[in-house]
């Protein structure tokens, strides 16, 4: 039986001209999967970064769940 994929929080800043940065942590089994549902949901002519992630503590904290995804 094969095992579940592990999530992590990955933290994404969202960058648009002229407006202040917006940071997301997203929790999913990927890098590159967190940051295409924040270039999906973005405007066109911004810029996603991967900046860092979250703790398994700051998680629970926060109380995001598997496929949130949450303003910081």
């Amino acid at each position: 039986m094969p095992k579940a994929d592990r999530y992590k929080a990955f933290l994404i800043t969202v960058v648009q001209r002229r407006e202040a940065h917006r940071t997301y942590a997203v929790v999913k089994p990927s890098a590159e999967e967190a940051l295409a549902v924040v270039r999906g949901l973005s405007a066109d002519g911004t810029k996603t970064y991967l900046v860092g992630g979250l703790s398994r503590d700051m998680v629970r904290r926060l109380g995001l769940k598997r496929d949130d995804m949450q303003m910081i």
